[in-house]
C-alpha cells in the first residue's frame, strides 16, 4: 500500500493537470468504451468480419482470425505467403500448432489478457533464431459478445513499412477515436467516435494543423514531443489529456503507429484514442480510499500508543504504591512478630495463650501477604535484575523437597521424583528455588493426607520442561481461566491462612522473566492438578546480560567510569 505523501502528491498532480468532469459526451456515442468494436451490421457480426478481412489483406503484416479457443479460422495473404499456408489447409488447427509447432498454448500469448481487459494487448518475443516479433491480440465484440480475435504478427525490423488501404467501414464504425495524420499533423481522416469524444466537427479539427484544437495548452508541448517520437520510431503509447469543445479537460490513452500510403508512398500516422475518464475516476477514488484508510490507521495507532502509555503509567503507579505500602506495613509488624513468641512463652493462662496464638497466626499471615505483594510488585516493575548461572533443575527440585520435608511429613505426602540426573538451564538460582517451593507447597497443601505427587521432566535442544502433578482438589474450567489472576483464590468462601492468592501469579512472572511459559491443567474437581513450566536453556536475557557485562568490562579497562 502506498504511503500518504505519495497518494496526496498524485492527487494534487491530477488536480493540476485537469478537472475530471462528470459529463462525458462520448457516452452518447458508445456506452462501452472498453470494446474494440461495439456494434456490427447483424447479430453474428458477419459483415464486420468481412470488413476486417478486407483491411487485413491490405496490410503487409501476418494477420489471422481465431476464436477464444485458439482455433484459427482465417489468415490474410501476407500470413499465407510468410508461413506457406493456404486458408483451405487450416482445418480448424490451433494457432500454437499452426505457427509455432507447439502442443499447448504459448506462455507468451497475449490473447487471454486482451479478452479479459476487452482491449488490444501487445507483447514482444525473440525466437531461437534471434528473430524479434511483435504479436498483438485485438478482441472484437458485438453486443457484449465476443465475435473473435484478430491476431497480428509482425517483424520488428519491418514495423514501420506496411501499407494500408482506405477502409472507411472499420474506421467509421470503431468505438474508439481514430485519427489519420500526415507528418505535418494535418488531419487526413477523423472518425465519428473522436468527434463525439471531443465535441468538435470534422471541419473544426481540420482547420487547425501544427497545434490541434483539442490539445490543451498545458499539455501541447508534451504531446507534440511524443508525436515527433512516433514519426521517428514508428510507434507510440502514452496517456495525456485532451480538451473538449466546452473547454473541459479529460484523460485519454493513445496508441499510435506509422504506415506508408499506397498511392503517395508517404508516411502517415494513425492514432487510436480511448477516453479513460471512468478508469481514472475509479483510480482516483481508490487513491482517496487508500488515503482515508491510512489516515484512519495512523489515528488508531496514535490512540493505541496514547492508551498504552496511560496504562503503563497506571501500572507503574500501582506497583510503586503497592511497594511503598508494603514497606510501610511491614516495618510495624517486625516488633509484633518478635515479641508475640516471648509473650506466648511467658503466658501461663491457657485462654490468654490461645488468644496470643491467634494473634501470631494472623500476624504471620499478614507478613506473608505483604512479602508476596512486594515481591509481585518488583517482578511487575521491570526493574528487577536476574543473575543467570548454570543450574541443574534436578538438584534444585531435590533441594526444594528437602526444604519442605516437615510439611511433607505432616501431610503424609509422598513425592515421586522422576527427573533425569542432569537438566541444565541458565537461570536465577533464588527465583528458581522460589518457583519450585511455591509449586510443591501448593501441591501438598491442596492434596489429601497420604497422596502422591509426581514430578517428571523432558528436554529439547533449546528448552527444559518440568511437570508437577498432584492428586488433590483439582479445578474446573472457570477456576483454570482465572488461576493466574492476582489475589485469586479458587474457593473464595475459604478464609484460611494457606494462601495469599499470589503464589501462581508470582510463579508466572518468574517463568516469563526467564523467557519461558507456564500452564496449569486439571481434568476437574477432585481429579488433581498438573503444573508445567518450560524454561529456555539459554534465554535471550542471558545473552543480553552477558554482552552488557562484556561491554562494561571493556569500558572499565579503557578507563571508563566504574
Amino acid at each position: 500500500m502506498k504511503d500518504v505523501p505519495s497518494i496526496v502528491s498524485e492527487l494534487r498532480l491530477e488536480e493540476e493537470q485537469g478537472n475530471l468532469n462528470e459529463k462525458n459526451i462520448y457516452d452518447d456515442i458508445s456506452k462501452d468504451n472498453s470494446s474494440f468494436v461495439s456494434s456490427a451490421n447483424n447479430a453474428d457480426g458477419k459483415q464486420l468480419t468481412e470488413s476486417i478481412k478486407r483491411l487485413a489483406n491490405s496490410l503487409s503484416n501476418s494477420i489471422f482470425l481465431q476464436d477464444g479457443n485458439y482455433t484459427v479460422n482465417w489468415i490474410n495473404k501476407q500470413c499465407q505467403d510468410t508461413f506457406n499456408i493456404k486458408n483451405n489447409q487450416i482445418q480448424q488447427i490451433p494457432c500454437y500448432s499452426l505457427f509455432f509447432n507447439n502442443s499447448s498454448p504459448c506462455n507468451f500469448c497475449p490473447m487471454k489478457t486482451a479478452i479479459n481487459t476487452k482491449r488490444p494487448h501487445t507483447i514482444q518475443i525473440t525466437l531461437q533464431d534471434q528473430t524479434k516479433l511483435e504479436i498483438t491480440s485485438i478482441p472484437i465484440f458485438s453486443d457484449q459478445k465476443l465475435i473473435g480475435i484478430i491476431q497480428q504478427i509482425q517483424s520488428l525490423k519491418h514495423k514501420n513499412h506496411f501499407q494500408i488501404k482506405n477502409q472507411p467501414s472499420i474506421i467509421e464504425n470503431a468505438a474508439l477515436g481514430i485519427l489519420v495524420l500526415d507528418n505535418h499533423l494535418n488531419h487526413l481522416s477523423i472518425n465519428p467516435a473522436f468527434c463525439g469524444m471531443t465535441g468538435y466537427e470534422h471541419t473544426e479539427i481540420k482547420r487547425h494543423s501544427n497545434k490541434p484544437i483539442y490539445w490543451p495548452d498545458r499539455f501541447s508541448k508534451d504531446i507534440k514531443t511524443e508525436i515527433q517520437r512516433l514519426i521517428q520510431k514508428g510507434h507510440l503509447k502514452m496517456e495525456t489529456y485532451f480538451q473538449r469543445k466546452d473547454r473541459s479537460i479529460f484523460p485519454v490513452s493513445i496508441v499510435g503507429s506509422t504506415f506508408i500510403d499506397e498511392k503517395t508512398q508517404e508516411q502517415h500516422l494513425i492514432l487510436i484514442i480511448d477516453d479513460i475518464t471512468k478508469s481514472k475516476e475509479t483510480e482516483r477514488e481508490l487513491k482517496i480510499s487508500q488515503l482515508l484508510l491510512l489516515s484512519l490507521i495512523q489515528n488508531l495507532e496514535k490512540k493505541v500508543k496514547e492508551r498504552t502509555h496511560k496504562i503503563e503509567q497506571l501500572l507503574k503507579q500501582k506497583n510503586e504504591f503497592i511497594n511503598q505500602l508494603g514497606h510501610d506495613l511491614k516495618n510495624p509488624l517486625g516488633p509484633l512478630i518478635n515479641l508475640i513468641p516471648l509473650l506466648i512463652k511467658k503466658e501461663t493462662d491457657p485462654q490468654k495463650k490461645e488468644m496470643l496464638n491467634v494473634i501470631q497466626r494472623n500476624t504471620n499471615h499478614m507478613k506473608n501477604l505483604i512479602t508476596k505483594t512486594i515481591e509481585l510488585a518488583q517482578l511487575n516493575s521491570g526493574n528487577i535484575s536476574l543473575h543467570f548461572k548454570s543450574l541443574n533443575l534436578t538438584e534444585m527440585c531435590n533441594e526444594s523437597i528437602k526444604r519442605n520435608h516437615h510439611l511433607l511429613e505432616k501431610n503424609n505426602t509422598i513425592i515421586e521424583n522422576n527427573l533425569r540426573p542432569s537438566l541444565i538451564v541458565k537461570a536465577d538460582k533464588m527465583r528458581i528455588e522460589e518457583l519450585f517451593d511455591n509449586i510443591i507447597t501448593n501441591a501438598v497443601k491442596y492434596s489429601p493426607s497420604g497422596s502422591i505427587i509426581t514430578i517428571t521432566g523432558s528436554s529439547t535442544e533449546t528448552t527444559v520442561s518440568i511437570s508437577i502433578k498432584d492428586t488433590g482438589v483439582g479445578m474446573n474450567k472457570q477456576q483454570l481461566h482465572h488461576v493466574f489472576d492476582e489475589f485469586y483464590k479458587a474457593d473464595p468462601a475459604r478464609h484460611d491462612f494457606k494462601s495469599s492468592g499470589l503464589g501462581t501469579t508470582i510463579c508466572k512472572r518468574i517463568v516469563e522473566k526467564h523467557g519461558g511459559h507456564i500452564k496449569i491443567g486439571s481434568e476437574g474437581i477432585g481429579k488433581g492438578t498438573t503444573v508445567t513450566f518450560t524454561l529456555q536453556k539459554k534465554p535471550l536475557f542471558f545473552n543480553q546480560q552477558k554482552n552488557n557485562a562484556s561491554n562494561q568490562k571493556k569500558k572499565n579497562t579503557n578507563g571508563g567510569e566504574i
